[in-house]
């Protein structure tokens, strides 16, 4: 059981905005360090920077002027997953499936309330959870 409540809390929760218990709006740029710390060797150079790059584990945080998360982007290499099992690399029909119709659509993206995908080739490159 403690290894599933472990997996549960690295899904991205779209519903309520959340990575690794990170909550846009909520969390904090100090939040942010002291959680990335454990997950990945970058360090960040300029914390008065309003985005903190994690390559080597695939996430940037977009903060707002208050330096709370504005919006959490996923990208490669990341394997975190949504909620609904929704990855980098799916396909825009299986978010299609997840998630039904986009509000927004167009050749490079689509976005639903809490979520955006970015595309190439209606494959998903990158996620972002984002308060729309």
């Amino acid at each position: 059981i403690n290894d599933e409540s472990q997996e549960e809390k690295k899904l991205v929760d779209y519903s309520t905005l959340k990575l690794f218990n990170l909550q846009v709006n909520s969390s904090n740029k100090e939040d942010v360090l002291q959680t990335m710390k454990e997950k990945s060797s970058v360090t960040i150079e300029d914390p008065s920077s309003n985005k903190f790059i994690y390559d080597d584990v695939g996430l940037i945080f977009h903060f707002n002027k208050n330096s709370r998360i504005d919006a959490i982007t996923i990208t490669f290499p990341s394997k975190e997953a949504t909620i609904k099992g929704l990855k980098i690399d799916d396909s825009i029909d299986k978010a299609i499936e997840l998630y039904g119709h986009p509000v927004m659509r167009t050749l490079s993206a689509a976005r639903w309330k809490n979520l955006s995908v970015f595309l190439n080739d209606n494959v998903i490159t990158s996620l972002r959870l984002k308060d729309y």
